[in-house]
């Protein structure tokens, strides 16, 4: 597994997976602030981006999420519960996420 850490300058914590063998790769919580950091990683490692993933919703987090999908062709994935525009992709607890051979799931979901 290929793993990355961002905190954008104002202090909000994203993250990058991606799967060595097929380098497929998802992006959570994009921060707008690092939407050049995430594109650079990409490149820099040779990694296609397919998931951008939002974990939540909140006034104070300005998604780089539409830049990302507009430069990439990824797919925004978020909850049901969550309304967000432009989302390709709705989940809920149970749903499992396949980056590659990597699989994402919630935490404590079998």
């Amino acid at each position: 597994m290929i793993f990355r850490q961002f905190c954008a300058p104002d202090g909000d914590i994203s993250y990058l997976l991606a799967d060595p063998v097929s380098r497929y790769a998802a992006v959570f919580d994009p921060d707008i602030e690092a939407q050049s950091d995430y594109l650079e990683v990409l490149r820099r490692l040779d990694l296609r981006l397919i998931y951008v993933i939002e974990t939540h919703a909140h006034e104070t987090h300005l998604s780089a999420a539409p830049v990302l999908r507009a430069e990439t062709g990824a797919r925004l994935v978020t909850h049901s519960a969550v309304d967000v525009a432009c989302v390709d992709m709705h989940v809920d607890g149970g749903d499992r996420l396949y980056v590659g051979e990597e699989l994402l799931r919630r935490a404590g979901d079998e």
